[in-house]
């Protein structure tokens, strides 16, 4: 089968044969996928690039990659561009991030989870630097509703494919109008937006949809093997070949990578081609479309017919619905299903699926809407799990199939059933997927064929049998077929759960006399069964000749969910041991069916059997299937805020399941509770439960309650409470004042022996004043839990006579900072410019059309020092969008406060008074984590500064005042990906020394970012790495600029036997971050082996065998002044290495960069006419960033204006006298007039084993 599943590291796009396939694939009409752009070519993602994620809501999303392949630093912002309230859900499926209020339209099924799983986003080029749109498929009640949705689409959307079989469409979404398209196409019970929300809205047509999924990628991947025997022969084919059927006359659909135009086994099969890929013909360059043709209908040419296919007569339609790297868009492989039916396909061949959280979904859908028409063969999947068949193929109307190896045992990698999320029964059939020889895609001679294996594999030999029948029998509908063929399948004493009626044989299906029905269903059986009373299911058999037959009817292989544990025969039995059967005739026998009968625990589930009529010259397998519910009772969860109100979205809690592995994240419902049905258990629940500013729900969330009931033993129906009332407050008093600003709370869970760690956590912005908390029941040393904060001096006091106001800061605004005093004046944002304002404070009710930008814009024009806002139609706590380049501060108040100022303007003069620091001016930040393991944390945590890593840091800037962006992310044990401390970016006004506070703790790793810009300006990293008690220094931003080591450990070059994989960051700063560059930065790495140009394989150099010299050069620029981030010191840098690496050197490469250290202002200059010394020496990754021994050392500087490296000339560098040994030189560069601007600079540098590198700093600092 196919596969899309994947996860500062590169992230894979290739999986192997035997992996689940993603593809929900629905049927289509009308549009052909030449509108639908490529599937972006997604190449691993660097370690330690940025990437951002539009997501369906208009909520941006960035994150950044790990050096294992995993998303880190994960923050959400809402589509104003403010600080959001998000969850973070981690489990096997990828890392979830959900927007405040989504949940209940995930948990509904209106809303596809996977619009929200950034770690699949990412691995299927969804992110916003692969493409600007987002594919989605939109379904409605009705196709009438659908017609409208494409008459009248919404501004900001293309239909891509109208899809009447499923009453939807295909719709691309332009991300920069994601915002407006959600508000119109969200389904009706989408609730809206809170109304402190102030952005505005324009409005729009409204077109609720009925569900919305992600237009999927699948990816697909071959894995080969060596040749081996046919595997057709296996099959009974053979059989019906003798008896003159090849399904000549028979259309078989081939939906997959195209065909190999050219293979002589395909020669002159093919009736009907199309390519859903509109920017790739029919041509396959990927190999698995040819193999699964050919198994079809190959004549097997190339090889005197001993490959041939099973129905080498039949003629083959090419849907090409995935493209040359195996990913296709969902909707162009709905197109194919369509197609394929339309030009008279009686077998569809799809050796495609999906994996999922139920069996359900619009490719399923499909299946269903079209199977009167074709038979659709579908692979059962690759995951080798139990309840893991997937979509579409779990769908009844599929013929699911497994794959069995050349001894018809079940392959190791067959998906098992029961369907996805359900109890159903599947697969139906199996046949021969392990090392299967067909068709190789551009292979000619001994090259023309080739052994892959897969439930892919196994689908293509059903399909081509499907043929056979229709051949033998053309007046069978394809529902008859269906029965034909798994009625008359091979013995086998695997359970039905793993190869449905058993191993395809086709020569008997070609002359089959009798029929059942395929995996029929005979009930679903409630816990508690010891009370129910027997029953009876007919099982109805179909005589397709014209003499009588009577079958001698016995159960086989009849056992429990487990597929191993047997259960009593007498739990399902026939009443009769013999049923007549007349020629041309149905008749039915009834199945007594027991379920109160006492079962092993095993045995709960989906118990599985065969029914099996014999009688000369005839069998029949008809599998069945009946549910026996485990042990189980209804459990309702009542959420209760802090006003005792019902807990309403964003609160949300999880339910864990430790002994099957299992986790759920839930959402409250309207009435703040809801109701499932659990087995009989201990469970784990865990949720975040939010209390709005006033009682009304209608405000800003301002605070969090984490409640925890561990080990709740479920043995019969029960109302679990969880209030957050009973919560206590959270808090920690350090050394100095601090107030916290946000927090991030949550969970880890080691689900033991499912090989997941889960892990749930809320983010929680700055607006969010406090943390409660609450646990009950027996420890859990599987539960971890976390809280963390970034903690702050108290913001200042702001007051008036009649006391001090409770005001928010408006983010990316000036802080209103310091001691001062200013009148305070209400005006009319309509009268603002007629007004002066000099010296004065605005207090402004605003009310569209006036938004607050344009206010604060207007204020500044006209003389004021600050803005207060308030907004009269909201009430409580206002949190409006960031206002970037405000030139004042802007604080916002609550209504009624902002009308008791009004009033009192009114009456007499009101003076404002500040006093005191905000967090952009606090001389310290506490980055504090406390962590329990079995247990949660309440109460208040009593921190010392002495017991903390205290960083004294310097924030250096470009010869200017500016504010600089700074958050902290965390990890610990069990999290897939690290979070922020906080759900705020602050700024730090530079050039400032502050001391930043960190909890020491071995399990606690942290990452420091700092960056010239608040969203989607690069930053400079530190970390992740856990902290140790004491005093260290750094700077951040520090000239000049160069290379550095990245500090997350991953090596700059790192030899893996013959592979080297190289991870250089953009640039470094003088402090040692790695830093990430931004738009419209450039950068090159280039490497050559022995003097020529790298080979790569996936990403990686290949190197010979023998030593090799290595030669690598980075470089980066950046345009002066350009935009927000205004750099003009530190910026391009090029640097070159030359190094030998042989294949006892393995691991980090131990190549040198230089670190310079010269005594800078903050502002990264010095006064003109002043000799600078400058003190140099190396680090490697092997020295763990030590020095190291230098055995030469170079310096040259210049000094000019110029901006890149080529712009300086030779001529102007000048040598100097360098001094020292071992790890430490130095150098002094001579005063240079400040009328130069800026000195460049140039090292190199030569250690003990050779290596050299040479580096070039274009204005290494100013002059002034």
């Amino acid at each position: 089968m196919s596969d899309h599943r994947r996860a500062r590291g590169p992230v894979s796009v290739l999986a192997a044969l035997a992996m689940v396939a993603a593809l929900p694939a629905l049927g289509a009409e009308a549009a052909r996928a030449a509108d639908q752009p490529a599937p972006p070519a997604v190449a691993a993602a660097p370690a330690g690039q940025l990437r951002a994620f539009t997501l369906v809501t208009g909520d941006e999303v960035t994150a950044r990659v790990t050096a294992d392949g995993g998303l880190a630093d994960v923050r959400l912002r809402d589509v104003s561009g403010r600080d959001a309230l998000f969850t973070t859900f981690t489990d096997a499926g990828g890392t979830y991030v959900l927007p405040a209020g989504i949940e209940a339209q995930i948990d509904t099924g209106q809303v596809d989870r996977d619009l929200f799983n950034i770690t699949k986003l990412l691995a299927d080029g969804y992110d916003d630097a692969n493409r600007d749109t987002l594919p989605v498929i939109v379904t409605y009640a009705t196709v009438q509703q659908a017609d409208e949705l494409a008459k009248r689409a919404p501004a900001g959307t293309q239909i891509t494919a109208r899809l009447s079989l499923i009453k939807g469409a295909a719709v691309r979404i332009r991300k920069d109008q994601a915002a407006g398209v959600w508000r119109s196409l969200a389904p009706a019970s989408t609730p809206p937006a809170p109304s402190s929300d102030t952005a505005e809205k324009p409005s729009v047509q409204r077109l609720p949809a009925a569900r919305i999924w992600l237009d999927e990628i699948v990816h697909s991947s071959d894995k080969s093997g060596d040749s081996g025997s046919p595997t057709v022969p296996l099959t009974g084919a053979d059989v019906a070949h003798r008896l003159g059927f090849d399904g000549t006359g028979v259309k078989v659909a081939v939906l997959d990578t195209g065909y190999d135009t050219g293979h002589p086994d395909l020669a002159g099969r093919v009736v009907a081609e199309h390519s859903f890929i509109g920017w790739e013909g029919v041509e396959d360059r990927n190999g698995h479309g040819t193999h699964t043709a050919s198994t079809v209908a190959g004549t097997g040419a190339a090889s005197q017919g001993a490959y041939a296919g099973m129905a080498p007569g039949a003629d083959l339609l090419i849907g090409k619905v995935l493209d040359n790297t195996g990913a296709g868009y969902t909707s162009g492989i709905i197109q194919g299903m369509q197609w394929a039916v339309d030009n008279g396909a009686r077998v569809v061949s799809m050796s495609l699926g999906a994996t999922g959280a139920e069996c359900e979904g619009p490719d399923v859908d499909a299946v269903e809407a079209l199977s009167d028409r074709a038979l659709f063969v579908i692979a059962a999947g690759n995951s080798g799990l139990p309840g893991s068949v997937s979509t579409p193929g779990c769908g009844p109307g599929a013929l699911t199939v497994g794959a069995v190896d050349r001894h018809n045992a079940s392959a190791y990698f067959t998906s098992r059933g029961p369907v996805f999320g359900g109890t159903a029964a599947k697969p139906d059939i199996a046949s021969q997927g392990v090392d299967v020889v067909a068709a190789r895609a551009g292979g000619r001679g001994d090259l023309a064929y080739v052994a892959y294996s897969g439930t892919s594999m196994a689908t293509p030999h059903v399909a081509g049998g499907a043929a056979l029948v229709f051949d033998a029998r053309p007046d069978l509908t394809p529902a008859e077929v269906k029965k034909v063929l798994t009625s008359s399948a091979g013995d086998t004493r695997s359970n039905v759960l793993e190869q449905g009626a058993g191993p395809m044989d086709v020569g008997r299906a070609v002359t089959q006399q009798v029929v059942g029905a395929p995996n029929l269903r005979l009930g679903d059986f409630s816990y508690p069964q010891k009370s129910l009373p027997v029953t009876q299911a007919p099982i109805t058999f179909t005589n397709l000749g014209s003499t009588a037959v009577t079958l001698k009817l016995e159960v086989e292989e009849l056992v429990g969910g487990d597929g191993v544990t047997p259960v009593p025969a007498a739990m399902v039995r026939p009443l009769a041991s013999h049923l007549t059967v007349g020629g041309g005739q149905n008749a039915s026998v009834p199945l007594r069916i027991d379920p109160g009968l006492p079962v092993k625990d095993a045995a709960y589930g989906t118990v599985t059997g065969r029914l099996v009529g014999t009688a000369k010259g005839v069998q029949v397998e008809v599998p069945f299937s009946l549910h026996l519910e485990e042990p189980s009772a209804d459990v309702t969860v009542v959420g209760i805020d802090r006003f005792g109100n019902p807990a309403a979205a964003p609160s949300m809690w999880d339910l864990i399941d430790p002994t099957r592995g299992r986790a759920w994240h839930v959402g409250f419902g309207a009435d703040g509770t809801t109701t499932t049905r659990l087995r009989l258990g201990t469970y784990t629940i865990a949720a975040n439960v939010m209390t709005r500013d006033e009682p009304t729900n209608a405000s800003g969330v301002t605070s969090v309650a984490f409640l925890a009931r561990q080990n709740v033993k479920i043995d019969g129906d029960a109302t679990i409470t969880l209030d957050a009332r009973d919560a206590r407050p959270l808090s920690w008093q350090t050394d100095r004042a601090s107030q916290p600003f946000g927090y991030t709370v949550g969970y880890t869970y080691d689900l033991t022996g499912s090989g997941i760690r889960l892990s749930s956590f809320a983010t929680a912005p700055s607006y969010v004043d406090a943390v409660y908390t609450d646990s009950t029941g027996r420890r859990d040393e599987r539960f971890t839990f976390g809280v963390t904060t970034r903690a702050y001096a108290p913001r200042a006091t702001v007051a008036t006579q009649a006391g001090p106001l409770d005001y928010w800061s408006v983010v990316q605004t000036p802080p209103l900072h310091g001691q001062g005093t200013a009148p305070l004046v209400a005006v009319d944002p309509a009268e603002l410019l007629d007004q002066d304002l000099t010296g004065k404070v605005a207090l402004v009710a605003v009310q569209p059309p006036w938004p607050l930008g344009t206010v604060v814009r207007d204020a500044a024009r006209v003389g004021a020092v600050a803005v207060i806002a308030y907004y009269p139609s909201l009430v409580g706590k206002v949190t409006p969008p960031g206002e970037s380049g405000a030139s004042i501060p802007v604080l916002t108040v609550r209504s009624d406060e902002g009308a008791r100022l009004a009033a009192a303007v009114a009456a007499g003069p009101v003076t404002l008074r500040w006093s005191g620091e905000q967090p952009e001016t606090s001389p310290y930040v506490y980055n504090l984590a406390w962590l329990t393991t079995g247990t949660v944390a309440t109460g208040t945590q009593r921190v010392h500064d002495s017991e903390l890593s205290a960083q004294r840091a310097g924030y250096y800037t470009q010869g200017d005042s500016r504010t600089l962006w700074t958050d902290v992310q965390f990890r610990i044990p069990g999290m897939s990906s690290s979070l922020w401390a906080a759900g705020s970016t602050v700024g730090v006004l530079a050039p400032t020394e502050r001391t930043d506070y960190f909890t020491a703790h071995p399990q606690v790793a942290w990452t420091s970012i700092v960056a010239p810009g608040v969203a989607n300006s690069g930053g400079a990293f530190d970390g992740p790495r856990s902290r140790t008690a004491g005093q260290e220094t750094t700077s951040w931003y520090k000239a000049p600029t160069g290379m550095s080591l990245s500090t997350d450990g991953r090596p700059l070059f790192q030899r893996d036997a013959n592979r080297l994989r190289v991870s250089v960051p953009w640039f470094g700063d003088a402090g040692g971050h790695d830093a990430l560059g931004a738009y419209p930065d450039s950068r090159s790495v280039t490497v050559n082996v022995d003097g020529q140009p790298a080979k790569y394989d996936g990403g990686v150099i290949i190197l010979p065998d023998d030593e090799a010299t290595i030669t690598a050069r980075a470089t980066w620029q950046r345009p002066v002044g350009f935009g927000a981030i205004r750099w003009s010191i530190g910026i391009a840098e090029d640097t070159a290495w030359t190094f030998r690496t042989s294949a006892g050197q393995q691991g980090a490469q131990g190549v040198p960069v230089p670190v310079l250290d010269l005594p800078l202002r903050l502002t990264n200059t010095v006064p003109g006419g002043t000799a600078v010394p400058l003190r140099l020496s190396a680090v490697t990754n092997r020295s763990g960033g030590k020095p190291v021994p230098v055995t030469g050392a170079k310096v040259w500087y210049a000094a000019g204006s110029q901006s890149s490296v080529a712009g300086i000339p030779a001529s102007a560098w000048t040598e100097l006298p360098v001094t020292g040994t071992g790890t430490q030189q130095a150098a002094t560069v001579p005063a240079v007039p400040a009328s130069s601007g800026y000195v460049h600079l140039k090292v190199e540098l030569t250690t003990a084993d050779g290596a050299t590198v040479t580096q070039t700093m274009v204005r290494a600092y100013g002059l002034d």
